[in-house]
């Protein structure tokens, strides 16, 4: 979480300078905030929420070349209704946040596109269960590269991600 709260700051001093020199950034952000209650035999459970934020500031250096930074936060705490063997119900919060950066380069044809970046993922299934220590948790540092051609008003595009 602090590799990508550096990174978002980072990139944020970025497009700040990039304004500053004249060149396009267009911004597209969502925020969805929702919450949520079951209840199984009449019982209700804890009040739970979800929260999902999605941000990417597109910087055009010009018509042929653009970098889209892609930052994303979503959190979820409502509780899934599966009855456990053993009586009771399964909780479940999950944090997943990532950012990544794709460079576009339009030639004549074709576009190429390279992009990098990063995803971290904590799941908790138990009161007792810690961030960052569950058995699910992970992080991945993603790369990929794609080739693209429109022909007639289709796109056609090759890509590797790792």
């Amino acid at each position: 979480m602090k590799k990508l709260l550096f990174i978002l700051v980072v990139l944020t001093g970025l497009c700040v300078s990039i304004v500053n020199a004249g060149m396009k950034v267009t911004s597209v952000a969502n925020i969805l905030l929702s919450g949520g209650q079951y209840y199984l035999d009449n019982d209700p459970s804890s009040f739970g929420g979800n929260l999902s934020v999605y941000f990417s500031p597109v910087i055009n250096f010009s018509p042929k070349k653009a970098l889209v930074p892609v930052f994303n936060i979503d959190y979820n705490s409502t509780s899934d209704v599966h009855e456990l063997a053993g009586g009771g119900t399964l909780r479940r919060q999950s944090v997943e946040s990532g950012g990544t950066i794709k460079y576009i380069h339009t030639l004549k044809d074709f576009k190429l596109k390279g992009r990098i970046g990063y995803k971290q993922s904590y799941i908790s299934e138990t009161n007792d269960e810690k961030w960052g220590e569950g058995l699910f948790d992970y992080s991945r540092l993603l790369f990929g590269a794609e080739a693209s051609k429109t022909i007639s008003e289709h796109d056609c595009s090759l890509s590797c991600d790792y």
